[in-house]
C-alpha cells in the first residue's frame, strides 16, 4: 500500500502549484528518505527523489531552516549509500533542484554531476573521462576552496566510490580525496568542519570497513592511518597513536594489518593487543572498528585461511574481549 501511495504521489507532484502544499510534500517525503532500504526500498526512494526534485523550487525553504536542513541533510548522506544508477542519477537531480534556489550549492553540484556521469553510448557503463575529470579537478584545486556543506556531499561520494571493487583508478581517486579532507579538516579550528569529521568522515570510513572485499578493507584504513598520524584533538583518533609506534614505518600497525605477507599480520595483532591491554585504547574502539576487521580472518569467505594468523586472530580476540565494556 505503501509504496502505491508514494507513486500516486510521485504522479501528483507535478500538479503542485501552492507553496504550502509543497512544503507539506517535502516534509512527508524527507523522514521516508532516511530509512534503511528494508524498510524503503531503493526503487521507491528514487520516486521520492522525484518529488523532492519536482517540489523543492517551488517550496524554497529559507537557509537555517528545519526545512532546508533536513532536505540537504538526507540528500547528501543518501549519496553514500544508494547504488543503482536510476537512484544516483535523481540523486544529482535534487541536488542541482535545491542549487537552482541556493546558489552556494551550484559549484558542488556540477562536480557531483560529473563525478556520477553516465556514457552517452552505452547507458549502464560509467563516463570515465568526465568521472576522472572531475576528481581530478576535485584533488588538485576545488578541495582548498569547498564550504563545510560542500564537504559532506563530496565526503559522501567518495565514501561510495572507494567501495568500487571493480576500477582501481575511480577507488584510489576516492581515497586521495578522503586523504584531501583529511588535509584540510587536520590543522583548522573551523567547529562545523570538525563536526564533519566526527560525524560524516569517521562513522563512514567504519561502516566501509566492514566490506566482505579485503582491496576495500585496505584503502580505508591506510586512509584511517593517515588521520590518526595528521588529526590532532580528536578523542576517537589520539587513542589510536599508539599503533604509529612512532612513525616506525616498518612496525606501523594500519601498513602491516592487511599486508600480503602473513608474518607480519602477526606481529600487527600482537601490537594491537599490547596497546589495548596497555590500557590506550579503549572499549569502543575495540568494538567499532577492530574486531569487524579481524572478523574477516577468521570467518567469512571460502578462501584458505592461513592457521598461524587464524590462531593468533583468536589469541588476540581473547585479549581484546577483556577490555570490553
Amino acid at each position: 500500500m505503501a509504496q502505491r501511495q508514494i507513486a500516486l504521489l510521485c504522479s501528483l507532484a507535478p500538479y503542485v502549484h501552492s507553496q504550502e502544499l509543497a512544503t507539506n510534500f517535502l516534509t512527508l517525503a524527507t523522514p521516508l528518505l532516511r530509512k534503511m532500504n528494508k524498510a524503503v526500498p531503493e526503487k521507491i526512494k528514487t520516486d521520492l527523489l522525484k518529488i523532492v526534485t519536482a517540489l523543492y523550487p517551488l517550496a524554497r525553504p529559507a537557509p537555517s531552516t528545519q526545512l532546508y536542513d533536513r532536505c540537504s541533510e538526507v540528500i547528501s548522506s543518501l549519496f553514500a549509500s544508494a547504488r543503482g544508477r536510476n537512484a544516483r542519477l535523481q540523486l544529482v537531480a535534487a541536488l542541482n533542484s535545491i542549487a537552482s534556489v541556493d546558489d552556494s550549492y551550484a559549484q558542488v553540484a556540477h562536480l557531483v554531476d560529473e563525478l556520477n556521469s553516465y556514457s552517452v553510448k552505452r547507458s549502464e557503463e560509467p563516463d570515465f573521462d568526465r568521472r576522472l575529470a572531475a576528481f581530478s579537478r576535485l584533488n588538485e584545486d576545488l578541495y582548498r576552496t569547498l564550504r563545510p556543506a560542500d564537504w559532506v556531499v563530496a565526503l559522501n561520494n567518495m565514501l561510495f566510490f572507494v567501495q568500487d571493487a571493480e576500477e582501481l583508478s575511480i577507488r584510489s581517486n576516492a581515497s586521495y580525496t578522503l586523504r584531501r579532507f583529511i588535509e584540510v579538516a587536520g590543522p583548522s579550528s573551523n567547529e562545523a568542519l570538525r563536526t564533519i569529521l566526527t560525524r560524516t568522515f569517521l562513522p563512514g570510513l567504519r561502516n566501509v570497513m566492514r566490506s566482505k572485499l579485503e582491496i576495500i578493507r585496505s584503502e580505508v584504513l591506510a586512509v584511517l592511518g593517515h588521520a590518526v598520524e595528521k588529526i590532532e584533538g580528536v578523542a576517537e583518533l589520539e587513542q589510536l597513536k599508539v599503533l604509529l609506534v612512532g612513525g616506525d614505518q616498518e612496525a606501523n600497525f594500519f601498513n602491516n594489518i592487511l599486508h600480503i605477507q602473513h608474518h607480519r599480520r602477526t606481529r600487527a595483532l600482537r601490537r594491537l593487543a599490547d596497546a589495548v591491554e596497555a590500557g590506550e585504547i579503549k572499549s569502543k574502539a575495540i568494538a567499532d572498528l577492530f574486531l569487524p576487521l579481524l572478523d574477516h580472518f577468521v570467518i567469512g569467505s571460502d578462501d584458505k585461511k592461513d592457521p598461524d594468523l587464524v590462531n593468533e586472530t583468536v589469541q588476540c580476540f581473547g585479549r581484546l574481549a577483556k577490555h570490553l565494556a
